[in-house]
């Protein structure tokens, strides 16, 4: 495979994922829901971690001002996706949609498989 192949790969698989994040924020703009999606997979990154992680640390994480940080992490607060805990910011699982879990496992091996060689 090519470059320029693998390229075009790579940036459908973006697009795809960031798409995917818009079903998830209704209302939102593509760019917000973008930005929305990033702040969950920080957070969720740190659980896996064993960790919470601080809006200060998350601003860092995510080359975000902690004023516009704390402005996107209370709207995820308002919509039940996050919850403010002592030791730090918290994704309400329950609240996380299987359905996207699903799709974008999907599109990323999808993408593995092209990248391979296996691809449709």
């Amino acid at each position: 495979m090519n470059e320029g192949e693998a390229r075009r790969i790579v940036a459908g698989l973006l697009t795809e994922i960031a798409r995917t994040a818009r079903d998830d924020f209704p209302g939102l703009a593509l760019p917000a829901a973008v930005v929305m999606a990033i702040i969950v997979g920080e957070i969720i990154a740190a659980e896996i971690a064993g960790r919470r992680i601080s809006e200060a640390r998350l601003a860092r994480a995510v080359e975000m001002p902690r004023k516009t940080l704390a402005r996107r992490v209370g709207y995820l607060v308002r919509v039940g996706l996050v919850t403010r805990e002592r030791d730090g910011l918290a994704v309400v699982r329950a609240r996380l949609k299987p359905a996207t879990i699903r799709r974008t496992a999907a599109l990323v091996i999808e993408a593995a498989d092209a990248l391979r060689g296996k691809g449709k």
